[in-house]
Order: C-alpha cells, then structure tokens, then sequence
C-alpha cells in the first residue's frame, strides 16, 4: 500500500512537469504566431521600411517567411524581395548560420512539447487505472513542481542578468539539480538500500558483491568513453550515458528487492554515469570559452567558482540531510534489533533510484541545447585572434601556438639529445666501449622503430 501511494505521487509529478511545458512552449509559440498585426505595428512604430529601405508588404513576407522557416515548413532560409528598387535575396549567408541555430531550437522546444504531451496522456492513465486519488494529488505536485521551476527560473534570470550565456547557465542548472539530488541522499542511501532490501544485513558479503558488480563499468570506462567521446562528441555520448542512468534506475525501481534485477540495473546506471565522471565536465570548460568570447571575462578560477558556489549554496541547504530526515519522520532509526516498515524501505527504494531518475531526466531534457562544441572552432578562433591583437598591441611578438609548441618541441628534443649522448659517453668511457659504434647502433636501433611505425 506504502509502494502504491509513493507511485502515485510520483505519477503525478509527470503531468504536472509536462503541464508545465506544454503552457510555456505553447504560450511562446502562440506570442510568435499569434498575431502578425503586432509585427506590423512594431515596424512602423520603430521605421524599420526606411531603415531597410523596402516597402511594408515586403517587410511581412519574409518575416512570415523567415517564421514558417522556424517552424521547419521551409528547407532553405533564402527568399527573394524588393530592397532599394533591386531583386535579391533578403538573407546572406551570416544570417542563414545564426537562423539554422534559431531554427535548432525552436524544432527543438516542439520536440519537447510532443514529448511532454505523451508523458502527460500516459502518466494521467496510469493514474486513473491505478485508481489514484490524481484530482487531489496533480494539484498538489503541481504547486511544488512549480514552486522549484519558478526557483531554478530566477537562478537562470540572476545569471543571464550578469551577462552570461546559455551554454554556462545550462550547466549551472544541471550542477544545481544534481547537487540538490547528492544532498537530499547523503551517503547512506546506497547502504540502507543493500542492507534492508537485498538482504545486506544477513548477509555482509552481499555489500562487496554488490560493489564488484557494478563498479565493473568504471574500471574499463576510461578505454571506451575516451574514443567515443571523440568520435560522436562529448554531449551525444553523455546523453546516451543519462539515457542509460534513466533505463536502469527504472528498471531496479519496478523490482528493488530482487537481486538480479538490481544488480543488473546497478550495472546499467553506472555504464550511464561514465561520462560524467571522465568528460561531461569537458563542456563546462567549452562553456567558459564561450562566456570569455562573449564577454571578455575568463571565468576558471575565483570568479566561476564564486558565482557558482554561491547561487548552489543557497539553493542545497533546505535538502542537506533530506534522507535521513525522512526515515526519522517515518519512525525508523538504524538500530539492533529494529526492522523497518513496509514504508520505510518502499521510501528506501524511492530514493535509491527516484533521484536518479530527476536527474537524469534533467540532463536529457537540457543536455540538447548544449550545442557549444560545434562552436568551438569558431570560439577558439576567436579568442586565438584576440590574444594576437593584445599581444601585438603591447609591442611583444606574437607566436602562433602551434608554431610555439613546435618549437617547444624541438627544444625538448634537443635538450633530451643531448643528454642521451653525454650519458652514453660517460657509459662508453667506463666499459671501454667506442662510442662512436655504440651510437651508430642506437641510431640504427631507432631508425629501424621508425620504419616499423610507418
């Protein structure tokens, strides 16, 4: 019975978070759409037909143009109109990069929205064929899923106010919903969970097997996601890892007390999470690139650190110790003798594999609009210009990086040369040995390596 109304709250949680995607994607989509009047009185309002030189109808063509483009009704962003009495096509090829973007993330939010609603039709049956008390319980998840949408709003509000990018306040919001997880568990969730519902406490072995099992992942994950990473790029590598946590934190949730099944999606969820422990990270580094790039601060160090700890500080303290307090307020302490109620592990059990879920989740629904490595190069290049110009501004010689570790290189070779032959003369002298036969040797030796190579 326990189980059955932890389900329900949690069934519950998913419509209320589709609702509200599907109101703020909608209510974005109807501003956008709504009313073409609004654009038209914007541009006379503004004289925008004389800044650009072209006549009002025009002006409402390719804006509507341009719209349905979003939309993903048109292939190419390219139409041709009146400007200063010429034919031509009203965008260049700038425009038609900065609009494929747009365009990204405007099919992007849709996708979402369909997402959100088979979420919302599959949750609101299940509720009712559970026979769930759902028209007091939505409204209730409602308010409190609300109440943390609203929170996490006015922490992406304080960041983009302080000249931030996207790419920096994604991550900021995924730190911050997976340190809130971390705090709410503790360090005791995973040992509770094998102790009361995999027969832990009878049988001790049962927490090394349990270890073993499923930190198999880690020690082969630093040879695979490497590669990987490098190949399909570190955000799709990372999405299938969190798609893998959300399949395996599912499946030990619908059978938690078997041990097969939870070793299995032990294995599972910790083949999910290798790329956030070896290079998620990575593409916070891309999104500091790309906050110097945007405004000049370079954010390593004291001042992201600041930013970060600060905003996460005050967001984490109401859900320190959330776990244990909960199996307290459910009656149970960790003592001889004391067996806990169906309650309490059904909550052991939530929390093992819930918070995963969240997050998760949380990764796969903002993971895709973490598109900063295909910017990189054009960041990096950027940056690589910036440092040039200050460089040659302050009347110093301005090497190119490459050409600096070249020569860096070089150096290291001939320093480590010139070693190699005062020790092999210091070895010939003691043995008696000519060194000018024991080089050629050695020399001999390495050319025949490089042969092998090539």
């Amino acid at each position: 019975m326990a189980k059955k109304k932890w389900l329900h709250k949690i069934l519950a949680i998913l419509p209320s978070i589709s609702l509200i995607v599907i109101l703020l994607i909608s209510s974005f989509e109807i501003g956008a759409y709504g009313d073409w009047n609004f654009y038209e009185k914007e541009y006379e309002k503004y004289k925008v037909a004389d800044e650009l030189y072209m006549e009002m109808p025009d002006i409402m063509k390719v804006t509507k143009f341009m719209m349905s483009y979003l939309r993903g009704n048109e292939k190419k962003l390219s139409i041709e109109t009146e400007v200063e009495g010429n034919i031509q096509d009203f965008f260049n090829e700038k425009d038609r990069l900065h609009m494929a973007d747009v365009q990204g993330l405007f099919l992007g939010g849709l996708a979402i929205r369909r997402g959100a609603i088979i979420v919302l039709l599959f949750s609101m049956a299940a509720l009712v064929l559970m026979k769930a008390d759902w028209k007091r319980l939505i409204p209730q998840m409602y308010q409190r899923v609300l109440a943390v949408f609203l929170a996490l709003t006015a922490v992406a509000g304080f960041l983009f106010s302080r000249d931030f990018n996207k790419y920096f306040v994604i991550f900021t919001i995924l730190m911050t919903v997976g340190g809130i997880v971390d705090n709410f568990k503790g360090g005791n969730v995973q040992y509770f969970y094998i102790k009361y519902l995999l027969g832990g406490e009878n049988n001790w072995a049962m927490f090394t097997i349990y270890q073993v099992v499923t930190g198999v992942p880690l020690g082969i994950g630093a040879f695979v996601i490497y590669p990987l990473a490098k190949k399909f790029g570190i955000k799709n590598v990372s999405l299938v890892g969190y798609g893998l946590v959300l399949i395996g934190s599912i499946v030990g949730w619908l059978q938690p007390s078997n041990m097969i099944v939870a070793f299995v999606a032990g294995f599972i969820r910790q083949m999910g999470y290798l790329p956030n422990l070896y290079v998620t990270a990575t593409l916070l580094c891309y999104a500091y690139d790309s906050v110097e790039q945007k405004s000049g601060l370079r954010l390593e160090g004291l001042l992201g650190v600041a930013i970060i700890t600060a905003v996460q500080t005050a967001i984490y303290a109401p859900f320190a110790g959330g776990y244990e307090a909960a199996i307290l307020k459910l009656g149970f302490v960790d003592v001889a003798g004391v067996t806990p109620s169906a309650e309490v592990t059904s909550f052991m059990a939530t929390a093992f594999y819930l918070f995963d879920i969240i997050l998760a989740t949380a990764y796969i629904v903002l993971l895709p609009f973490m598109d900063v490595e295909k910017k990189l190069p054009e960041i990096n290049a950027e940056l690589l210009e910036r440092k040039k110009a200050a460089t040659l501004a302050r009347g110093e010689e301005w090497i190119d990086p490459a050409e600096l570790e070249s020569r860096e290189a070089e150096e290291n070779a001939r320093i480590h040369e010139e070693n190699r032959i005062a020790d092999l003369k210091e070895h010939c002298a003691k043995k008696g040995l000519d060194f000018d036969v024991e080089n050629a040797k050695y020399l001999a030796k390495q050319a025949k390596k490089q042969k092998v190579k090539k």
